[in-house]
């Protein structure tokens, strides 16, 4: 398992906005993901303050755990089967690996995981003043909303970056709060 600080600054924008960061970054990677969000019926693993999802993207299922750190996240990564992702999907069972120990050491009962939604991503990574920048569109439960990330050694930097890439082409500018899970979980009424 591997564990990754993650600090970024985001924004959601408009779909004109979104194109015509696309235009500028065209020749960057572009692909899709798929995040399946992951929790209890009651929320467990949300009321602990953690995350927990399932992303298939360039046909490998990784399973992570996000735990909040003073600035960002620890994500904590590992690689499951199509298997062993079938067995949450089906929710027949969840898989023996490091996060369930740490999710059932956080007082979690694994055995009630389920996938209670689901987000879609087509994404462009770019470099970005010595950061990685994300131009998501996103899609989920009937909604489609446009996101840029500028993940950077710490907050006041990716946000000192992000705002200047707004300012140089004329995109407002305002940090935004709700990450995609929390967004994907308040569509379904969580």
């Amino acid at each position: 398992m591997s564990d990754i600080l993650e600090i970024e600054a985001k924004a959601l924008i408009g779909k004109k906005d979104y194109e015509k960061l696309v235009s500028l970054f065209k020749e960057n990677r572009s692909y899709v993901q798929i995040n399946y969000y992951i929790d209890t019926k009651d929320g467990e693993v949300r009321k602990k303050g953690l995350s927990l999802r399932v992303r298939f993207k360039d046909m490998k299922f990784e399973m992570t755990v996000k735990v909040p750190f003073k600035e960002g996240h620890i994500e904590k990564n590992l690689y499951i089967t199509e298997e062993e992702f079938e067995g949450i999907n089906g929710q027949t069972s969840f898989p023996d690996n490091e996060i369930k120990k740490y999710l059932e050491e956080a007082g979690i009962d694994t055995s009630k995981l389920f996938i209670k939604t689901v987000l879609s991503t087509r994404r462009i990574d770019a470099e970005y003043e010595g950061g990685e920048l994300a131009i998501d569109m996103n899609n989920y439960s009937g909604i489609t909303d446009y996101e840029v990330e500028l993940e950077h050694k710490d907050m006041a930097t990716a946000t000192k970056y992000l705002k200047q890439l707004f300012d140089e082409n004329g995109i407002p500018f305002e940090l935004n709060k709700k990450n995609k899970i929390r967004r994907a979980l308040e569509a379904i009424g969580e």
